[in-house]
C-alpha cells in the first residue's frame, strides 16, 4: 500500500516537473532576460521537483514491508519528513536529514 502511495506522488510530482518546465518556457521565454542568480534559483528549484519526483518513484517501486514496530515507527517518521521537505523552501537540507539516518 505504502508502495503504490510513493509511486504515484512521485509520478504525480514528476508531472509537476513537466509543468514547471512549461510554464518556465512560455512565461520567462527559457528564462533569457533574467539576472544570472534569479535564473539559477529557477533552474535548482526545477531540477529538485524532478529529484523529489524520482526518489518517491524509486522507493515505490523498491519498497520492503517492515516488520518490528520500532523500526516502522522510525520509517513512518522519515516518509513524513520526505513529504513535508517536497514543499518546504529549504527542502534539500530536510531530505538529505531524513535520507541519511
Amino acid at each position: 500500500m505504502l508502495g503504490r502511495i510513493h509511486f504515484y506522488f512521485g509520478i504525480t510530482i514528476v508531472l509537476i516537473f513537466l509543468l514547471t518546465g512549461q510554464y518556465m518556457h512560455h512565461q520567462y521565454d527559457h528564462l533569457k532576460n533574467m539576472q544570472l542568480m534569479n535564473r539559477a534559483l529557477f533552474r535548482a528549484g526545477h531540477i529538485y521537483i524532478l529529484l523529489f519526483g524520482l526518489i518517491n518513484v524509486a522507493l515505490g517501486i523498491n519498497f520492503k514491508s517492515i516488520k518490528t514496530y520500532l523500526l516502522r515507527s522510525e520509517f513512518r517518521l522519515q516518509i513524513l519528513t520526505l513529504y513535508i521537505s517536497c514543499f518546504t523552501r529549504h527542502n534539500l537540507i530536510i531530505n538529505v536529514l531524513c535520507l541519511s539516518s
